[in-house]
């Protein structure tokens, strides 16, 4: 599941439901989950040897996707807020109908006279 919404985020496949804010979840959790990297920083630092190279791989892959994810996540947002701005407000009926009776062009009649 989250493949998929990582392929929706990049446009690979069809726009997912809440594609956005999935992507800011799992970019989220995984950046926090990857943080661990750092207390194996700290461990080699101090032992040095003690944390084998396979051992920062794993734990920072989750760090590293979930970056990718909000900065992905961000974009998007990004985006979509600039093409906001760029479009602008319809003038008329959005669906193109005809105007209610209150827009048509009324021709002004003499004061005080009755249809």
């Amino acid at each position: 599941m989250v493949g998929l919404y990582a392929l929706s985020g990049a446009g690979l496949v069809r726009r997912l439901p809440a594609v956005r804010a999935v992507l800011f979840l799992l970019g989220g959790v995984s950046t926090l989950w990857g943080l661990k990297v750092l207390a194996l920083v700290a461990l080699e630092m101090q032992h040095p040897g003690s944390v084998t190279p396979r051992f920062f791989a794993i734990r920072g892959a989750p760090l590293l996707l979930g970056l990718i994810f909000l900065l992905r996540a961000s974009e998007a947002s990004a985006r979509q807020s600039r093409q906001a701005l760029s479009q602008p407000e319809p003038v008329g009926p959005a669906d193109r109908s005809q105007p209610i009776r209150s827009e048509t062009n009324q021709t002004a009649g003499t004061a005080g006279s009755r249809r």
